[in-house]
């Protein structure tokens, strides 16, 4: 229309005169110039409108639908930032200005995940639910194995779910240590100490825990010195109701077990593993045993339960248990690590391997045995607790009755003592006063 009306000017202009005729023509031209203008116009509008009908449509079908593509959730970049929603249409990522000055990321319900050599992590903080996860307060006992570098367990077992939070043996297990030696602690992954297991020597936790509930178990494994072929590292499961009233004992629900693949390269290579554990209904408490599927051994170190889906970053509280034990390149602060009583008296062992054991107390002893003009008599004592070598022993009070006698160590070995009382009079069988402390190395 608009070339058409140009065209109609040129030809009424030519001769430098315009006729009614042509004025007519020029007149109809810039009418049907309009009448398309307006057209146009017109139709642009209902096109924009359309389309806008048309993409908020799709929106509101996007939002109305779970998921228009396959997926839990979707995505929209809107004027905040970058914005996840769930199969529900709630908020639970944001990238951006989550709120009026404030810039960043926040989840909701949701894991900042960090995912390390296949395994996802949750990079929230979640109490760990083992307390000893690294095995350091685990006894050894005997001497170190010259073949694999380990120590023997004190057997702890329970026949019933009775022992909380502790670790029980099954069999055998043994312990890798270097808790006061001069051995750089370069076996176990964290701490000074981790647990050498198979099938039929293993170590079980009971811990408390909260019905139709996912935990998280993971932990460190790998092929240590016992032997040439990896091992299968497993975690098995057993799940209890509590029981009734106390002293009732719990009642067994159901049990899981999950075997994992370990490297297999070299030795101390470790891994971290794991799986999902969902609680049944009623059970309250849930035992954990660390162990292999098979006769060959697996090395297991810091262990973790978390509640969810997904481990959590493992925290092995290094620096606390290597101050408290004296490893190396720390120095030892002399911590008591551990006291007890028996029969025999009380001991007292410091993180940098001193033990103290003494008694006070009272015994029917005779001293009427003839050593020169004196007489004397002796009783041997077993301490409280052995020590690792013969320790210094100083006798106390050795009073027998309202007498005047004494005492001196007559011989010593790493479990007793023997003390030797002597007196100036023949004394028969009578309660006497008696006290004496040894220290040594544990």
């Amino acid at each position: 229309a608009e070339a058409t009306l140009a065209q109609v000017n040129a030809e009424a202009y030519a001769d430098g005169k315009v006729s009614a005729e042509e004025q007519a023509r020029i007149d109809q031209a810039a009418a049907n110039l309009a009448e398309a203008k307006a057209h146009a116009e017109t139709k642009a509008a209902e096109a924009e409108t359309a389309a806008k009908t048309y993409a908020e449509t799709q929106v509101t079908n996007h939002d109305a639908n779970p998921s228009p593509h396959n997926l839990p959730s979707y995505a929209k970049m809107e004027s905040t930032g970058f914005k996840v929603y769930d199969d529900q249409g709630n908020l639970r990522t944001h990238m951006g200005q989550y709120a009026p000055g404030e810039y960043g990321n926040w989840v909701d319900a949701g894991y900042y995940v960090l995912r390390d050599k296949g395994m996802d992590m949750s990079l929230m903080q979640l109490p760990n639910m083992i307390p000893d996860h690294s095995f350091e307060c685990l006894e050894r006992t005997g001497n170190i194995d010259a073949t694999y570098n380990d120590f023997a367990i004190p057997a702890t077992p329970y026949a019933a779910i009775d022992v909380i939070s502790l670790w029980a043996t099954g069999g055998s297990p043994r312990l890798i240590s270097t808790k006061n030696t001069d051995i750089y602690p370069g076996e176990s992954i964290f701490g000074l100490q981790n647990v050498v297991v198979n099938s039929s020597n293993w170590l079980e936790i009971c811990i408390y825990c909260v019905p139709n509930t996912t935990y998280f178990v993971s932990g460190f494994a790998c092929r240590g010195y016992r032997n040439q072929t990896a091992g299968t590292p497993r975690l098995y499961f057993k799940f209890y109701n509590h029981g009734g009233v106390y002293p009732a004992q719990p009642v067994y629900l159901s049990d899981f077990g999950q075997n994992f693949t370990p490297y297999t390269d070299r030795i101390f290579h470790w891994k971290r593993v794991g799986c999902a554990v969902t609680t049944p209904a009623d059970c309250f408490i849930m035992t954990i045993r660390v162990t292999s599927a098979d006769a060959n051994y697996v090395c297991w170190d810091g262990m973790q339960m978390v509640e969810g889906t997904k481990p959590t970053k493992y925290d092995p509280e290094d620096g606390l248990f290597s101050h408290a034990y004296g490893g190396i390149g720390l120095p030892f602060r002399g911590h008591i690590v551990e006291s007890g009583a028996n029969a025999n008296g009380r001991w007292i062992r410091f993180s940098d391997g001193t033990q103290i054991c003494y008694y006070s107390g009272t015994k029917s002893i005779a001293i009427n045995n003839s050593y020169g003009t004196l007489y004397q008599g002796t009783y041997t004592y077993d301490f409280p607790i052995s020590f690792a070598s013969t320790p210094a022993v100083s006798v106390g009070r050795t009073q027998w009755g309202t007498g005047a006698s004494w005492g001196t160590v007559s011989s010593v070995t790493t479990s007793r003592v023997t003390l030797r009382f002597i007196d100036a009079f023949s004394r028969t069988a009578a309660s006497t006063d008696i006290s004496y402390i040894a220290i040594g190395r544990w």
